[in-house]
């Protein structure tokens, strides 16, 4: 595996301009502060992103003895689903033929995405509450991780992190509409894709109960959609998204593997065998471990 500096991602490369003034307004207050520190006669601080050492990351990150970090920092109270949802994937990671089992680390703390360690996970898991959960450098080292060419995997309220970057709307596929149902409903999920690992053992109808997510703009035709919620079978509300309403996908993006799954947002969907499987089908895909063309319905293509 060959190491590839890290630099601060360019503009043409996704950067939002909304990103690029917070990053620009913040190094400005670190670059004031330290001249502030001088003229009183103290020291600049240390810690200033721009002084900090280059960090370098294998392409692709992890190695043989795959590892998986799931990241559930939340920018409130943390949603009552994380402990369920950590327990279901290292669960998975312990489940299988040996070649495909993996070691699971949980964490809450954003400062893992500007440190080395971050090159050795195959995959980051974002299993977060809604809001700004990672600051403009963190999220330039995310960015940075899919360049090498990381895996990640979107549950749920992952749709709803990062709501000013249009980097993090890309690498998700979709953001929620303003109006989604409020309760849990019991739904028909179509499964279209019966390749692909996250999909193909699962029921071609499968009845499940979730909240589920209307989303802003429907992202059918830049993602590969792998299953549909059905609407017809549940109350979407004023939001609906209409006979095409996806709920699972998957894109090759800015170097590295994306899988957003819309499910996952109940305690007891967790303990779910099913959900369980499409979870590992979809690690199995982002970690490098099996295979799976998630080109085949994006429009681009």
């Amino acid at each position: 595996m060959r190491d590839i500096p890290y630099q601060m991602p360019s503009k043409g490369r996704g950067l939002s301009v909304s990103r690029s003034r917070r990053r620009r307004a913040g190094v400005a207050a670190l670059l004031f502060g330290a001249l502030t520190a001088t003229l009183l006669g103290g020291s600049p601080a240390s810690a200033r992103p721009e002084d900090r050492a280059p960090l370098t990351l294998p392409s692709p990150p992890g190695g043989d003895n795959v590892r998986v970090l799931v990241f559930h920092g939340s920018a409130g109270d943390e949603p009552a689903t994380v402990n369920a949802g950590i327990e279901a994937i290292e669960k998975i990671g312990n489940q299988g033929p040996a070649a495909t089992r993996f070691t699971v680390d949980a964490t809450a703390d954003a400062s893992v995405f500007t440190r080395p360690r971050l090159g050795r996970y195959n995959t980051v898991v974002f299993l977060t509450g809604a809001g700004d959960v990672l600051d403009p450098e963190q999220e330039a080292g995310l960015e940075a991780y899919m360049e090498a060419g990381g895996g990640f995997l979107g549950i749920h309220d992952a749709a709803r992190n990062e709501p000013y970057s249009d980097w993090f709307t890309g690498l998700i596929g979709a953001r929620p509409a303003a109006t989604n149902p409020g309760t849990a409903q019991r739904a028909v999920v179509e499964v279209g894709d019966r390749v692909h690992p996250a999909t193909k053992d699962l029921p071609l109808e499968w009845k499940r109960t979730d909240t589920w997510l209307n989303w802003r703009t429907n992202p059918s035709g830049t993602v590969h959609t792998v299953a549909r919620v059905r609407e017809s079978s549940y109350q979407p509300g004023a939001g609906a998204v209409g006979w095409d309403h996806p709920i699972s996908w998957c894109r090759d993006y800015d170097g590295g593997r994306s899988f957003y799954t819309g499910m996952g947002g109940t305690v007891s969907g967790f303990q779910e065998a099913d959900f369980r499987t499409h979870l590992r089908g979809a690690l199995l895909w982002t970690t490098r471990l099996s295979r799976a063309d998630c080109k085949a319905t994006i429009s681009a293509n």
